[in-house]
């Protein structure tokens, strides 16, 4: 009989515990659930709780001991539900003292509970023993928390992007702030928050200020800051725009003080982030196919960062399914008969690892390579921007594995490559079809 993939895993999985004795644990706060089964899913004593402390750890200690004594030959193998955080300590903890651990999803459990003991009834010794006898049916994933190096990149990249998004707040804080008190200010900088755009808000941010300055010395002000790049036209249309403003008046001194407060948190972030760059190029450096990462197209530093702060050591998957599935990347369908189900990424890995590939793809498709070619043709069956993008993340995840497994530098596609004609043609085939698409639009 021919079994499906994840039939054969599941069998393997099976296989490399077999024997082996389950200690699961449910995590919580201050108690964590206790629950340790034998290899035909038998519970060896009464599930038990343990407090979240150096001593409740000692004490599972001394218990697995006891069941040493009496079973001499018995292996241990730790599951967890990985809930909130507060069951890293006790992995670490474990870890250190040569102990396997393996993962049960909360979504296993939940979806089990029912099959337990037909009600949907909710407690921690009922769930640990539906975690240990997940394991022993081999539904559980494989542990991969960040070591050495890769836990400090793990840290680095949480803060990058928690920065990342107090920035995108406090930028739509500002832009609010505007569209009351001088909204015509958001349409003279394509960048509100660049570098003329700050120097205008912290020194003059609504129109009263704006015309209360002397305009020879504005001009020569934001001509000096902005390197030349916007002239006396420009500022002269933020003067006629500041006589013409259609922003209030009330509570502007109020007002005045906020956007000053959150001008400050901003370039605080940007200083935060600026500190991180510097301290990640130590740690990178000590990575052997970091080179080899940097070399593809578009792909700096702090892509490299991010990216391996999330997965870990990207030598520890083997395949490229693993790491696609590993991001909620994974395609599931819904079969039946003669229907043909939609098919969709499951969503269901980590949130931040889907934005970091999605952004290194996009400024990898600007470059002509299989990717580019994929998400071309995406485009040109009628796929929208975004859904072709996240199609050709399989392509550039797979040429991302084959520059790290086989240690070498991303080639770049030759001018006389059949592939390189192959997506010239394709860009022309779309942007005629953009062209018509614009056509019918008008008519």
């Amino acid at each position: 009989m021919k079994l499906s993939k994840s039939q054969k895993r599941s069998i393997e999985k099976r296989k490399s515990i077999s024997g082996k004795t389950i200690v699961a644990i449910d995590p919580a706060s201050k108690k964590h659930q206790v629950a340790i089964l034998s290899p035909d899913a038998l519970p060896l004593m009464q599930s038990f709780k343990i407090f979240n402390t150096g001593r409740g750890f000692n004490r599972l200690l001394k218990k697995l001991k006891g069941i040493k004594k009496e079973f001499p030959g018995a292996e241990f193998l730790f599951a967890i539900e990985p809930s909130s955080h507060y069951w890293i300590p006790l992995l670490f903890f474990f870890k250190k003292r040569g102990y396997q651990f393996v993962l049960v999803p909360g979504l296993f459990v939940k979806r089990t509970r029912e099959i337990e003991d037909h009600t949907s009834r909710q407690d921690d010794p009922k769930d640990a023993h539906i975690i240990g006898e997940l394991v022993l049916n081999g539904k559980y994933c494989e542990e991969r928390m960040p070591q050495d190096i890769y836990a400090e990149l793990r840290n680095f990249s949480n803060d990058w992007l928690e920065l990342s998004g107090e920035k995108s707040a406090l930028r739509m804080k500002i832009r609010m702030l505007l569209d009351k008190y001088f909204p015509e200010f958001l349409k003279l900088f394509s960048d509100f928050l660049g570098a003329s755009g700050r120097f205008l808000l912290s020194n003059c941010p609504f129109p009263k200020d704006v015309l209360q300055q002397d305009n020879r010395l504005l001009k020569e002000q934001v001509y000096k800051i902005s390197r030349c790049r916007i002239d006396d036209e420009r500022v002269d249309e933020l003067i006629e725009s500041a006589e013409t403003s259609i922003g209030i008046d009330e509570g502007i001194l109020g007002a005045r003080f906020r956007l000053r407060h959150l001008l400050e948190k901003y370039e605080l972030c940007e200083q935060h982030q600026k500190e991180i760059a510097c301290e990640i190029d130590a740690y990178l450096n000590c990575i052997d196919y970091t080179p080899f990462l940097l070399s593809l197209p578009g792909v700096g530093l702090i892509s490299v960062m991010l990216l391996l702060g999330q997965t870990g050591d990207l030598r520890n998957y083997n395949t490229v399914a693993d790491l696609l599935s590993f991001a909620g990347l994974d395609l599931i369908y819904a079969d039946s008969g003669n229907r043909i189900g939609k098919r969709r990424i499951s969503k269901r890995g980590r949130k931040q690892l889907r934005l970091i590939l999605y952004q290194m793809t996009l400024a990898f498709i600007q470059h002509h390579n299989i990717a580019r070619r994929k998400y071309l043709r995406q485009r040109i069956a009628g796929k929208k921007p975004t859904q072709a993008i996240v199609s050709s993340i399989s392509f550039f995840v797979r040429v991302m594995f084959s520059v790290v497994k086989q240690e070498r530098d991303y080639l770049t596609l030759d001018a006389s490559d059949p592939v390189y004609e192959e997506i010239n043609q394709l860009e022309k085939q779309l942007e005629e079809q953009s062209k018509r698409n614009t056509q019918k639009k008008a008519a």
